[in-house]
Order: structure tokens, then C-alpha cells, then sequence
């Protein structure tokens, strides 16, 4: 539903200048006729030619525009300039301030025409406000594929999403550490000969750089140079363990000037998480044994090769990612959930970070 050449967002717009709009110009006239009431709202913000972000008020086909505008709650303003009759008016979609649980589900439903029904959007929110409590705040100036940006917020909000075919319903959970408490599988309950391990080396990371508060939502999300603030988070010890860095860069759309605490936190998950590679691990568990296996779930597994660096044997905590019905069993893909320490991170106490010069920052 989501993937690029299903669903975009937002939505293609087809209304373009009739006239050209000098820099000093207020007004524009959309064309062809009727598109106003066909597909812009009342107000909102543009994006003309490509080039500049306005925000507007509609009558008819008639644009009343504020030019060199800044959102709220963002630094994004573009250059005030000339456009040609002709050019493209793009309606843009704008997010203040929300719950990734909403951004998602509107995403998916409005964008990528997922029936709501499939989106328990109630115990997304729960979830959200308890583990989570941070906000995202973007412009997305032209059609962007729904899958790269619920794709980005799953990243950068430290998210795990997957479809529950047995409820057919969409669940989402922040990523968090696996309790000592959770379900244990081990050889009362896993087929015999079924756990394999790999390796996966390429995951680990050392280096986390989080580039934040995008200047211009028309460049590529991809500039570095497009962002006024950036936060490095470097893990030395597990430099010199591995003996050479692995780094890892993210240029977050979402993460608002002033918010250099939730880049920290971020990067700080990142670490947590892939500072030791994680191992994939198979196995196969009987379909009506004594213990229940659901996809998303987390576990912690035990087998005898698995052991600390006494030889004592220990559990390895999982999440399930792949679940696969046989009619004997099920055969389970799952990541070891290794986290170095819980994130301290404080959900309640909120500190807001102005780290350049700026002025009239709401």
C-alpha cells in the first residue's frame, strides 16, 4: 500500500499560475478553473515552482499569499523571488507538533488508502504516550513516497511496526530492552537442531551524526548543508574494541530546531542498540507446543552453545521479525534485542535547546 508507486504524499497537485507573480506581488490566480475548490483548502502553505514556500488563504481560485513565511515551530523559509505564469502551485503537507502514532496512521490512511480498521490507532497512541512522549514537526514541500516517510519516522522515532495477520491489524511499539521477565524459549520448546545464528557485522555502529533543523525543504533531504544544527554521539570504547569506527548518518526532517535533546536521544538509541552487533537467529518452535510465539513479540531464548565468557549458559533477548506457519510448526526469524544500558531519556521534563542565533522563534 505504501511502497512509491502506490502512494504519495502529499498528492500530486494540478493547479499552476495563470499569470506571472513578480517578488512584491500578494495575490495569485490559480488555473485551470475551478481547481481552487477542487483540491486546495482553504489555507495552508505552497510550494511554487519548486522554488518558494508560501503560506496562503483561498477564495475561489484566487491565492492571498504570505511570502517570506516561516512555520511555526520550524527555522524553513525560502527565498522570496519572481515566478513565471505557468509555474506549478504544489499544496504542501505540514505535520506541527505531532504524535508519530497520528503522522503514521494519516499517512497510511489518507495517503496509502490502508482501511482504518487495520489501525488500532488507540493503543498506538497508549504506546506512544508512555515510552515515547516527543513530537515531529515537518513541511514536505512535494510528492514523497508514504513508505520512505513513515520509513524515516520509524527510524527516527525508534519504532517497530509489522502487520499481525492473526488480528489483521498493523501494530507498532517503540523499541525499548526486553524484559528478564519475557517468555523463555530453550530446548523444552524449540524443535531439536532447528536454532541457527548469523553474524551480522555490518550492523554495528560506533558513530552516530543526526544533522537536525532542516533550513529549506525543497533541497534534497540528503545536504548536510541544508541543516542548522547537527549532534555527533561516539561510543570510544567500542572504537577501540572493534578496533575502527562504523558510522552512521541521519538527516532527520523531523527533528525541529531547538530539539537537540531528542537528536541526542536518538543517537543515544542508536548506540544502545547496534554499539555490539546484533545476531539474527532461527528456530523452529511446534505449532501447539506449551509455549505461544506471536510475530513483534519479544522472548528470550537459551541453547547450550550460547554461553557468557565463563561458559555459563544465558538467554539471548529476541524480537520475532518473521513468522512462518508449517503444519507441524512455526519457523521463527528473530534479532537479538542488545541494548548496553536503558536509555535515561526523560519523557516528562522537556528542555529546549536554542544553539544558534536566531529571531522570532516561536
Amino acid at each position: 500500500f505504501a511502497d512509491g508507486d502506490r502512494a504519495l504524499a502529499p498528492r500530486a497537485s494540478n493547479g499552476f499560475l495563470v499569470a506571472s507573480i513578480d517578488e512584491e506581488d500578494t495575490q495569485a490566480t490559480l488555473s485551470p478553473a475551478g481547481v481552487g475548490n477542487l483540491e486546495y483548502p482553504s489555507s495552508g502553505y505552497v510550494a511554487i515552482g519548486g522554488k518558494e514556500i508560501c503560506a496562503f488563504t483561498r477564495s475561489g481560485d484566487t491565492l492571498t499569499l504570505t511570502r517570506s513565511v516561516t512555520v511555526p515551530g520550524t527555522t524553513f523559509q525560502t527565498e522570496v523571488q519572481a515566478h513565471d505564469a505557468g509555474s506549478r502551485v504544489q499544496l504542501c503537507l505540514v505535520y506541527q507538533a505531532e504524535d508519530p502514532a497520528d503522522i503514521i496512521a494519516d499517512l497510511l490512511e489518507n495517503y496509502a488508502g490502508v482501511p482504518s480498521e487495520y489501525i488500532p490507532i488507540d493503543d498506538w497512541r497508549t504506546e506512544t504516550a508512555t515510552y515515547l512522549q516527543t513530537l515531529y514537526t515537518t513541511l514536505i514541500p512535494e510528492p514523497t513516497a508514504v513508505r520512505k516517510l513513515v520509513s524515516e519516522i520509524i527510524q527516527q522515532a525508534a519504532l517497530a511496526m509489522w502487520w499481525d495477520e492473526a488480528e489483521r491489524l498493523v501494530r507498532l511499539q517503540v523499541v525499548r530492552p526486553i524484559p528478564t521477565t519475557a517468555d523463555v524459549f530453550d530446548e523444552r520448546t524449540i524443535v531439536e537442531g532447528s536454532i541457527k545464528t548469523k553474524e551480522q557485522p555490518e550492523s554495528r555502529v560506533s558513530d552516530v551524526l543526526t544533522y537536525f533543523a532542516q533550513r529549506n525543504p525543497l533541497r534534497p533531504v540528503d545536504e548536510s548543508d541544508n541543516y542548522r544544527s547537527a549532534i555527533l554521539t561516539a561510543d570510544v570504547e567500542a572504537i577501540d574494541e572493534y578496533n575502527g569506527r562504523a558510522n552512521k548518518i541521519i538527516h532527520s526532517r523531523w527533528i525541529p530546531f531547538g530539539a537537540r535533546s531528542v537528536a541526542e536521544r536518538l543517537n543515544n538509541l542508536i548506540l544502545q542498540r547496534f554499539r555490539d552487533p546484533p545476531r539474527r537467529i532461527n528456530f523452529d518452535v511446534w505449532r501447539h507446543g506449551p509455549s505461544n510465539v506471536l510475530r513483534g513479540g519479544g522472548y528470550q531464548i537459551g541453547w547450550t552453545a550460547n554461553q557468557d565468557s565463563m561458559g555459563n549458559k544465558v538467554l539471548a533477548p529476541v524480537q520475532v521479525t518473521r513468522l512462518d506457519p508449517g503444519h507441524e510448526f512455526y519457523g521463527v526469524e528473530a534479532q537479538e534485542m542488545l541494548f548496553k544500558a536503558l536509555d535515561p531519556h526523560d519523557v516528562l521534563n522537556r528542555v529546549i535547546v536554542v544553539d544558534s542565533a536566531i529571531l522570532n522563534f516561536n
